[in-house]
């Protein structure tokens, strides 16, 4: 059985796949987002703004009135818009911090990154947004600085080390991330509040989560989703169908 405390009626405005594309990444943007005071009329920057977790983010921060700016592919510069923001940097054009601090110059420091690509992966870490935009000085704000968040570089991915800081700090063992950073875990047993928010923003037409490819629950499947996944070339997320497909 599943505990109420993690239920929630399916938006009517999405279909069944476009339904089981959302909880995990909608709830992780929304309880991230919250933890760390995200608020109207804020920047946030995204980075993998054309991701899984990355297009609802700039969809659901768009809907709380927050500038977005995002970082993807030049291919996917048209749908990170669609999806709310305000301006695109293509990551394969140009040195794409000093893109960002141009973006930063022109209409402020961000107060918020949420990098979705962040991860032990040696092509994560040879990108290095993190150390780059810090080390810039430029592009985010400074925890420092009075009313922003002590945490506000915010990633989903990671060595070893930071998931064992996050799951200290989800269990409530104390914060061991150095200040400007931290490795956000969601919270599932608390997300109906979350999940509810997110059906509104659905049935209210401010959020459309998009299914880049649906494949069948079957080991050929299951390889080819694991696969896009690698490739890196995923816009959107990848759906597993274990039945039949469903009208909305």
């Amino acid at each position: 059985s599943v505990p109420v405390s993690q239920l929630s009626k399916k938006p009517t405005k999405v279909n069944h796949e476009q339904a089981a594309a959302l909880p995990l990444v909608g709830t992780t943007c929304l309880q991230a987002f919250d933890q760390h005071g995200l608020k109207e009329g804020q920047r946030l920057l995204v980075i993998g703004a054309s991701g899984g977790v990355g297009h609802v983010a700039v969809q659901v921060a768009a809907a709380m009135n927050v500038s977005v700016t995002g970082v993807c592919s030049s291919r996917n510069i048209d749908f990170v818009k669609d999806c709310g923001a305000i301006a695109v940097i293509d990551y394969s054009k140009g040195d794409v911090i000093e893109n960002l601090e141009q973006e930063a110059s022109a209409n402020g420091k961000f107060d918020m990154v949420l990098d979705c690509v962040h991860s032990a992966d040696s092509r994560d870490r040879e990108a290095g947004y993190y150390a780059r935009i810090s080390k810039n000085g430029n592009i985010i704000r400074s925890y420092k600085e009075k009313g922003t968040d002590k945490h506000n570089y915010v990633v989903l991915g990671g060595s070893t080390t930071q998931f064992l800081k996050a799951a200290l700090k989800r269990f409530h063992f104390g914060n061991y991330f150095k200040k400007g950073f931290e490795l956000f875990w969601i919270n599932m047993p608390k997300s109906k509040s979350s999940l509810d928010r997110l059906s509104k923003l659905c049935n209210d037409g401010k959020l459309v989560p998009k299914v880049d490819a649906l494949l069948p629950f079957t080991e050929k499947g299951c390889q080819e989703a694991f696969a896009s996944l690698q490739g890196r070339k995923t816009a959107g997320k990848i759906v597993i169908q274990i039945g039949q497909s469903s009208k909305i």
